[in-house]
């Protein structure tokens, strides 16, 4: 029982404690033992065929690949139920709002636009395509809250606006200034929590640098409590 125990382990440890049936079986536990289990609560049944160890209720992630693994081979997460799971959108219900969760995506770097313009050119009629592009091509398009809270406070402030998400020697810059060579990027600890976007980030900075911009980082912080003194430093920048 010990050796089936731990071909049961191996299989769901790699799958969020989820297994299918098939793998139950082939571990060496037949249906009545499955059945059994599930009985007295050491398992729960997802699906029809799939199963999740222990009776805590199920992770996102554990819900989300039942529900695929339901559906066979050839079956992805798609729509709102992947952008929740990649925290693109909150996992309350609701209306959908598609280009939060579009620009959200860029910023992490889940997607990118060349790679978005490489699945239109070849699915030009793929539902949901005509909004794909449109914010691709909108060249005031914002990827996130920070910036379009950054727009506004340069708005208020009577500030020139920038260009925003511009390709800069390889790079997306999240604000640009093109007579002044300023250039705004966002810091934030979701999408710089280890080491390979920390060096990535100070790349970044050296390339800017190298090419005769000049790089400032803003924090959520300098957005949300720093607000005047942030807006007086842009306006410093400009000037020189």
């Amino acid at each position: 029982m010990r050796a089936v125990e731990r071909a049961i382990a191996r299989v769901a440890g790699r799958q969020d404690n989820v297994i299918a049936l098939e793998h139950l079986l082939k571990a060496g536990l037949g249906e009545d033992a499955v059945a059994q289990r599930v009985k007295g609560g050491s398992m729960q049944r997802l699906h029809r065929g799939i199963f999740l160890l222990g009776a805590a209720p199920p992770t996102q992630m554990a819900r989300a690949r039942a529900a695929v693994m339901a559906c066979r081979e050839g079956a992805v997460l798609s729509h709102r139920s992947a952008a929740e799971l990649f925290r693109l959108l909150p996992e309350t219900g609701g209306e959908v709002e598609v280009e939060a969760a579009f620009q959200e995506a860029l910023y992490r770097d889940i997607v990118s636009p060349d790679r978005l313009a490489q699945v239109l050119a070849r699915e030009p009629r793929r539902k949901g395509a005509p909004v794909i592009r449109a914010l691709l091509e909108d060249p005031r398009m914002t990827r996130s809250e920070r910036e379009r809270a950054l727009l506004r406070l340069i708005d208020q402030a009577q500030l020139p606006r920038p260009l925003t998400n511009v390709r800069l020697h390889g790079y997306l810059a999240d604000a640009y200034w093109p007579a002044e060579g300023l250039v705004i990027e966002f810091d934030g600890w979701q999408g710089h929590g280890h080491r390979n976007a920390f060096e990535r980030d100070r790349k970044r900075d050296q390339v800017m640098l190298a090419n005769g911009l000049r790089p400032m980082r803003v924090t959520d912080r300098h957005l949300k409590h720093e607000s005047v003194a942030l807006v007086a430093r842009i306006a410093q920048s400009l000037r020189t």
